[in-house]
């Protein structure tokens, strides 16, 4: 209960926020005509590593960062597109479906695949990204220009990849990290999902009172390795985990060429598992019809 709790405080801090979104070209009429090509160059894989709270601009933002070197890039968002996002990753049921809910039920009707989401420009301060889709009866792929926060709250609803032009990556923003005094703790990577612990996730665990972070989501390859939700994580790359803004140190400086060792307590015992900092064989996006 403090877990739902404490995400719609913070969907009620969101709310108060100035009202900053990043603007979004006017949908085309004939996508293959006016939907802009993807800028030349790499793109990189990347994940949704926390919804935070800018203090520079006070406005809620999205850090992805990049599952290569460990870079974060934050991406401004409207406080309701920041609640999008925060619903699926707190895994948060909704009494009705929203429009991101709705567009993923629409894929999975009409027999599409959402291939990726490129977050490929950035203009006047404004980000811009095209979603890749592929028709499964014909194999057609077309592109779609969208937001990046719109993208990004889709994706994760049908867990596509996102890729990001590494020249927006080396050219990120700068931005100063704060939380609403209301917000729970709660950061992503390595296919993980992990918030603070509070005493209703202790007791729905039978977690000890020690310090860690709870891991809410385990997919991809956490979930191949065999972690799982309700373990507790209390180090990662031999350093103990007790925050959010912890797990995300570790996977910024942690090393390419082995894998991270993770230690964990579930059960009253404690498991070691080692898993890749970059998923394997993931490759930058190919390149990509403009139709």
């Amino acid at each position: 209960m403090n877990r739902i709790l404490g995400t719609l405080l913070l969907s009620s801090a969101l709310a108060c926020a100035p009202a900053l979104e990043e603007p979004v070209s006017p949908p085309p009429e004939t996508p293959s005509q006016d939907v802009p090509a993807p800028v030349d160059g790499d793109y990189l894989s990347a994940e949704v590593a926390k919804v935070a709270w800018d203090g520079l601009s006070e406005t809620p933002m999205v850090l992805v960062r990049d599952l290569e070197f460990g870079r974060v890039m934050p991406i401004w968002v409207s406080p309701s597109q920041g609640q999008a996002i925060l619903q699926v990753i707190n895994d948060l049921p909704s009494p009705r479906p929203s429009t991101h809910d709705v567009m993923a039920r629409m894929l999975t009707r009409l027999d599409a695949t959402m291939v990726e989401l490129l977050i490929h420009d950035l203009v006047e301060n404004s980000y811009f990204a095209l979603i890749r889709l592929r028709s499964n009866q014909t194999g057609d792929t077309f592109l779609l220009d969208a937001r990046p926060s719109d993208g990004i709250a889709l994706a994760l609803r049908v867990e596509a990849p996102i890729r990001i032009s590494r020249q927006l990556l080396e050219e990120a923003p700068d931005f100063e990290l704060l939380a609403p005094e209301s917000e729970e703790g709660i950061a992503r990577g390595l296919g993980l999902t992990v918030v603070e612990p509070t005493d209703d996730l202790r007791q729905k665990f039978a977690l000890p009172k020690r310090s860690g972070l709870v891991i809410t989501r385990a997919v991809d390859r956490a979930a191949d390795k065999g972690l799982r939700r309700g373990d507790l994580l209390t180090e990662m790359g031999g350093k103990s985990t007790t925050t959010p803004d912890d797990f995300l140190d570790v996977l910024r400086i942690a090393p390419l060429d082995r894998p991270l060792v993770l230690k964990i307590w579930r059960a009253g015992e404690e498991l070691e598992f080692s898993l890749e900092p970059i998923p394997p064989g993931d490759e930058p996006s190919e390149s990509l019809p403009t139709t």
